[in-house]
């Protein structure tokens, strides 16, 4: 899905990146939110990430699992593997 912004709302922030204005949380147009990465935070996932961003800590969280499945009887030498994603 597409998405646009209005002429106006381009107009604001090209504005604001003209005159280098602080963001709400006094960081520049430059700087970044502070981010801390933890892995491992989910125990059950084969691999699991945490990222924690900026002073009111947004977190995001996303584990990987996977499945070995047996051949399809059409593929008997092609093993399958299934994954499941998730993320909050």
């Amino acid at each position: 899905m597409k998405q646009t912004i209005s002429d106006t709302e381009k107009a604001f922030v090209l504005e604001a990146v003209r005159l280098n204005a602080c963001r709400r949380d006094g960081r520049g147009n430059m700087d970044h939110r502070p981010f801390r990465v933890e892995v491992g935070v989910v125990p059950h996932g084969f691999g699991s990430a945490q990222v924690t961003f900026g002073e009111e800590e947004t977190k995001v969280i996303c584990s990987i699992k996977a499945e070995l499945q047996k051949p399809l009887p059409s593929e008997p030498r092609n093993g399958q593997i299934r994954f499941h994603l998730e993320s909050s």
